[in-house]
């Protein structure tokens, strides 16, 4: 009897392992997925950003090319040529420089943080109660 016993412990810590080691596989492939998550929100982040760095470069690129231009209309020695285009330069650098002022002011389009939390709490609730159950009835001898 005492042999059953032994036998049937070893079937049992083999199955209860087996179950165990099914449950770590289980989570080694959430984690394979979050990371991936994480990863593709990173990305994403990143070409927002980059998008946005290219916006401001061009930006800055039309309106030092803008300032250029001003100064050379500044070295003119033809002062009717001077005062044919001088209200536009002006009117054309006040609305650039409006312009600027909205969009240089502006925040990032998107935050350098990660606005995220894992929700662990439930999983590791039911990993507590983990427990074995009664699946025969007991044999009184």
């Amino acid at each position: 009897m005492t042999e059953k016993v032994n036998e049937n412990c070893s079937e049992f810590e083999l199955a209860l392992i087996a179950q165990c080691d099914a449950l770590v596989a289980a989570i080694e492939a959430r984690k394979r997925q979050l990371m991936e998550f994480l990863r593709l929100e990173r990305e994403a982040k990143q070409r927002v950003l980059r998008d946005q760095v290219s916006t401001v470069t061009c930006r800055l690129q039309h309106t030092t090319g803008l300032i250029q231009f001003c100064i050379e209309a500044l070295k003119e020695t033809d002062s009717a040529a001077f005062l044919q285009i001088g209200s536009m330069l002006i009117n054309r650098v006040a609305n650039v420089d409006i312009t600027w002022h909205k969009e240089m002011t502006n925040k990032p389009r998107v935050s350098h943080e990660f606005d995220l939390t894992l929700d662990d709490k439930s999983v590791l609730r039911a990993i507590e109660q983990l427990n074995f159950i009664q699946m025969k009835r007991k044999y009184s001898l």
